[in-house]
């Protein structure tokens, strides 16, 4: 019995992550009921008696577990009557300080606390902790001298100890010391001999401090004595620089530093780096031609930079800084990928125009043959030959074309198994566009037994499943789409779930699922860039789906198609409704996700999106995109926090 009330539970819990499922949660009750059935009449397991003999209590302890009591309740002349004999404790004495001290405070003991406090410094003057309230105390009652002496021999024991400077500099800046934490740290310095000793304490201490120009001098300063302190001056540097102004007042600096003596070309690598964290491709491209000419790199930091620009999608900069290494670095290992590299970023920016330009992707093509042809290792080519196979499927309308294409990377045996396996992948896609449908089933079968439980198996595994369903073969769809829903793959298994769970909810009363047939067949219009024919579908499988089951589904795809090709008021309308009518449904998250991207990044309306941020993260706390929502929000808010997700 108690094994199936488990099993029960195991596949209650497990039909919840599907978002789906949510539709389905009137069903929730009979499962619970089914649940409390199977529990019934469960004897709970018998505890294990005890044989060990009992420990004799503390009477230290108890003391201190009483005294903790009394203070947790604000009984504080209690919770000090039992922490006084423990004072004589070395140990216990470090422990109880704290309270003891809030005891003494919230009774407006003053002369006790004195007492005490002079008591245990006198007793200990090398634990900060002591000297930091008896000094707070001095200063509490306006007596400034008491209090400077106080924190002078703290300095002084301190400064000679290693092993304590830190935490102390630590403990003083946290009781807002910071002008004496501050000195602890340059007293260190001196009595040491290490002119650069304990630079991120002291640079938090600027930053706390708001001393930004102290900070960086403390920072560059440790930079330029040694080239390989650039890593962690970078991280520090990205930890306390924490909005523009910071980031200018460093670019100003750097820039007046390299007018002189650059010797290990420090400054313009850390130049290089900020603009980097700026995003600003153009001014990295400059300072990463200066370092590759000192340093005879052959293009290796450029490439570093078109990459970042390309990964940032800005890639027109890409494409730049790319073709400047393979025109001026012809003998470079790099020459081949940069050139190559360069065409991928020109296809990248072609995909964000609307209506596609053909010329331009006629040419691009004619580029990338060019490649081909001048390149003798034709598996190094592999994908430059992927990428010419699905422009001519996708852009071009060639698909004779591209068959060619893929199977130039599929037939070729000296290509690594992936790549040829998503090339048929694609080729699959292709002829499902066609309506081949055995020949591309073939394919998906082919790759998901050459790629057995990975992520690639995965993926032609649903795009056979997919393959069924746009058919109209709903059963042998499921029965796909039931083995991936315990796929490794987060989102494949997800999609796996959802599509199964429509097929299901649609089925159920229409069991000839016409409603369902007529919008796959939509969705297959959109794979084969019918987008017209495509809405016109959806228009009137809307008008025939009286019970409204497919709606959601239907604006959906809607504001899909709205969207490849940038008419934004269309598509937001769909977002809308999507947003006002199944906020809980399948895409609710997704609805006000999109909406607020089209907003900030297209229409440029930042308070717009602002306030779509904000209902999201109070709408759905749980949603896959909530960390890309907070990290946009607080960017478009002003935050300084997200100078530090750069």
């Amino acid at each position: 019995m108690e094994n199936s009330a488990f099993l029960i539970w195991h596949y209650a819990l497990q039909a919840l992550p599907c978002k789906r499922a949510m539709k389905n949660l009137q069903k929730l009750p009979l499962l619970l009921f089914v649940l409390l059935f199977a529990t019934l009449g469960e004897t709970p397991a018998q505890p294990k008696k005890e044989t060990a003999v009992a420990e004799k209590p503390n009477p230290a302890l108890q003391q201190l577990e009483l005294g903790d009591e009394y203070f947790r309740r604000g009984d504080y002349e209690k919770a000090e009557e039992k922490y006084e004999p423990l004072l004589k404790d070395a140990l216990l004495a470090q422990r109880v300080h704290k309270n003891y001290v809030q005891c003494l405070v919230s009774q407006k003991k003053n002369k006790q606390l004195e007492r005490y406090l002079e008591k245990v410094v006198k007793r200990n003057p090398t634990v900060s902790s002591y000297s930091i309230d008896l000094a707070n105390y001095w200063k509490n009652e306006k007596k400034e001298a008491q209090a400077e002496k106080v924190f002078n021999n703290l300095v002084k024991e301190i400064a000679k100890m290693p092993d304590a400077v830190q935490n102390t500099a630590v403990a003083l800046s946290d009781a807002g010391q910071l002008d004496w934490a501050e000195t602890l740290i340059l007293e260190s310095r001196k009595a040491l001999g290490q002119p650069l000793a304990y630079v991120e304490v002291l640079a938090s201490i600027y930053r706390a401090k708001g001393n930004i120009s102290m900070l960086l001098d403390e920072m560059l300063g440790y930079a330029g004595n040694d080239k390989n302190n650039l890593y962690f001056v970078e991280q520090m540097l990205q930890q306390n620089l924490r909005n523009e102004e910071d980031l200018k007042a460093l670019e100003r600096i750097l820039i007046s530093r390299l007018q002189g003596q650059d010797k290990f070309g420090i400054y313009s690598n850390l130049l290089y780096w900020l603009y980097l964290q700026r995003k600003d491709f153009a001014g990295a491209f400059i300072q990463a031609r200066a370092i590759d000419k000192r340093e005879n790199a052959d293009g290796v930091k450029i490439m570093e930079c078109a990459n970042v620009a390309l990964q940032n999608k800005s890639y027109e900069a890409a494409a730049n800084a790319f073709e400047y290494v393979y025109t001026q670095y012809p003998s470079s290992p790099s020459f081949y990928f940069a050139k190559k590299n360069a065409l991928v970023a020109k296809e990248y920016a072609l995909r964000e125009v609307y209506p596609p330009d053909l010329v331009a992707y006629q040419q691009l093509v004619n580029n990338y043959i060019k490649l081909i042809d001048e390149t003798t290792n034709k598996p190094q080519v592999a994908e430059a030959m992927q990428s010419v196979a699905r422009i001519y499927s996708q852009y071009l309308n060639k698909s004779d074309s591209a068959e060619f294409w893929f199977n130039e990377v599929i037939n070729n045996p000296r290509v690594e198994r992936g790549l040829a396996d998503r090339c048929k992948i694609e080729l699959a896609d292709l002829l499902l566009s066609k309506e081949i449908f055995w020949e591309a089933t073939l394919l998906y079968s082919q790759v998901e037994k050459s790629q057995k439980e990975t992520p690639i198996g995965h993926e032609a595994k649903l795009r056979n499943a997919k393959l069924s369903y746009y058919k109209g073969e709903f059963q042998l769809a499921i029965e796909h789409l039931d083995v991936l829903k315990i796929a490794t793959s987060r989102e494949i298994s997800n999609d796996a779930m959802d599509l199964a769970l429509m097929i299901t909810d649609n089925t159920v009363f229409d069991t000839t699922g016409a409603a369902l047939k007529a919008y796959s067949k939509a969705e297959l219009l959109l794979i084969q860039n019918k987008q017209v024919q495509a809405l016109a579908k959806l228009d009137s499988l809307e008008k025939v789906n009286v019970d409204k089951s497919l709606h959601d589904e239907i604006l959906w795809l809607r504001a899909k198609i709205y969207r490849s090709r940038k008419q934004w008021t269309q598509t937001l309308d769909c977002y809308a409704k999507l947003s006002a009518n199944y906020s809980e449904g399948l895409y609710g998250d997704d609805a006000l996700y999109f909406s607020a991207l089209i907003y900030e990044d297209e229409l440029k309306d930042t308070d717009k999106a602002k306030l779509l941020y904000e209902e999201f993260l109070k709408k759905y706390p749980g949603s896959i995109y909530l960390t890309e929502v907070r990290k946009r929000f607080r960017k478009l808010r002003g935050d300084d926090a997200v100078y530090n997700e750069l």
